[in-house]
């Protein structure tokens, strides 16, 4: 009874993961069907922020201040690459733990299909209009995986820690 419990959690788990994988990637397919004038747009209001919020602190020349505005915008578009598939690389090793796999497996998958779909979404641009493909966004974007494998493994590892000490505390 016990283990017919776990499995339907355990599927459970699978179904929201997987749902939770596809929903991010329909989100990053969203951002890349963006026409380049509604991209720009988006990321261009965010670093406008920004650069409003710092010339509070320190005022810039007209010159200086669209220099940093420009910096800023590249910026804030490669953190948003590194944003999004750091959630692909915790979605997709969160849905790979529901599935009877080792750590290392877990991990060469999740970076083969962040590889595939960041190299995807790039193509995907080249039909967008107005919008191109970038090999270092499919660094950065592989960067971003990888980085959301770390901060799995750490929270998985913190986990089992917290579950040891309470499971030492109920023994005592």
């Amino acid at each position: 009874m016990e283990r017919k419990i776990s499995d339907r959690n355990n599927k459970i788990k699978q179904i929201i993961f997987a749902i939770l994988t596809i929903s991010i990637f329909v989100i990053i397919f969203n951002f890349s069907n963006q026409d380049a004038e509604e991209s720009e747009g988006l990321s261009s209001n965010i670093a406008k922020s920004v650069v409003d919020f710092l010339q509070k602190i320190h005022q810039f020349d007209s010159v200086n201040k669209e220099m940093l505005l420009i910096k800023t915008d590249v910026v804030v578009r490669k953190l948003a690459h590194f944003s999004l598939y750091t959630v692909v690389g915790i979605m997709l090793m969160s849905f790979l733990s529901t599935i009877d796999t080792s750590k290392s497996t877990r991990v060469t998958i999740t970076v083969i299909i962040g590889i595939i779909y960041a190299m995807s979404d790039e193509i995907h641009q080249i039909f967008t209009p107005g919008r191109t493909a970038h090999f270092t966004d499919v660094m950065i974007d592989t960067g971003g995986v990888l980085f959301g494998i770390l901060v799995f493994v750490c929270i998985e590892i913190l986990i089992a820690k917290i579950i040891k000490i309470v499971e030492k505390n109920e023994k005592e």
